[in-house]
């Protein structure tokens, strides 16, 4: 793993390399639920920005990620309400999403 070392007063400063056991770099890591309140913020950044986006296809192919990511936070967010999903009339199993204070108010 690198490591960044401050120059004052070591010949040897820069960039030095040691050694670290996989549970020190597994302690790292980022969890589970960082990456998910990772994914649930830019899923909200996504729908904020985007009203009406069509589901969880289209935020995956605007955020990337895996789909098991994207539907987690998405199905998150509509459970805490932040985020509504809407049926688009004569489309018939279209949804849209919205964040809750943005929702449409002919939308069925």
């Amino acid at each position: 793993m690198p490591e960044t070392i401050d120059g004052s007063g070591d010949p040897k400063w820069g960039l030095r390399v040691i050694h670290v056991d996989r549970a020190e770099l597994n302690a790292n890591a980022p969890t589970g639920d960082a990456k998910l309140a990772k994914a649930i913020d830019a899923v909200r950044e996504c729908v904020r920005s985007r009203p009406g986006i069509a589901g969880t296809d289209a935020i995956r192919e605007v955020l990337g990620g895996t789909m098991a990511t994207i539907r987690a936070a998405v199905h998150t967010l509509i459970a805490d309400s932040e985020v509504v999903e809407r049926k688009v009339p004569g489309r018939g199993n279209s949804r849209r999403l919205y964040l809750a204070h943005m929702t449409p108010t002919d939308a069925q």
